[in-house]
């Protein structure tokens, strides 16, 4: 037998999620098949309120689509797969479908989400804010030196997600899955020429 330990199992779960820090998101419906989410870790860590540190990791990943928005022509719908990991327990990840160029990784905030929920958020590359006309829908801005893209999505999809990364890790709790040695060694040796 190898002393290495077995790769993390990916299971899918639907999920029932009710929006915990934002009464303005309704309560979300249960998912049908197509709309499940992954939960992927070393153990059973993702129940509400535990807490974990070391090794014992959760990532949840959750797909989406989002419209692309363009001037004067119909909005484009692109693949965008979620991602939320216990070892960068404060942000989120969007990769986004570009095509046969393959993805392009945005990461931002959790607490930017939460907030682009319910009001506008962010003032720098990432902006998210509620629909003006309709509710349901959550906008996401991006901005990069090769371009700026708008894109709508659900938000009882976001909201779902969020959701589910405070169920693996409740809002006020991200540093104790962190690792700062770790960090730093991580850090230390990305300076190094």
């Amino acid at each position: 037998m190898s002393d290495e330990p077995a790769a993390p199992a990916e299971r899918f779960c639907p999920v029932r999620v009710v929006c915990l820090r934002h009464p303005s998101v309704a309560q979300a419906s249960p998912r049908d098949s197509s709309q499940s989410q992954s939960f992927q870790g070393s153990g059973p860590k993702a129940q509400k309120g535990e807490t974990t540190m070391g090794n014992d990791h959760v990532t949840l990943r959750s797909s989406a689509v989002f419209d692309l928005l363009a001037p004067r022509t119909a909005a484009v719908p692109v693949q965008v797969a979620l991602r939320y990991d216990t070892r960068d327990p404060y942000a989120i990840v969007a990769a986004f479908r570009t095509g046969r160029a393959g993805w392009v990784e945005w990461v931002f905030s959790r607490d930017l989400l939460a907030d682009g929920l319910i009001a506008d958020a962010g003032d720098g590359d990432v902006r998210i804010r509620p629909g003006s006309r309709d509710p349901e829908i959550i906008v996401v801005e991006l901005n990069s030196p090769s371009g700026h893209a708008v894109f709508e999505a659900s938000a009882q999809r976001l909201a779902e997600f969020l959701d589910a990364s405070y169920d693996i890790v409740l809002p006020g709790n991200e540093t104790l899955w962190m690792n700062v040695d770790d960090a730093l060694d991580q850090m230390i040796a990305n300076d190094m020429p």
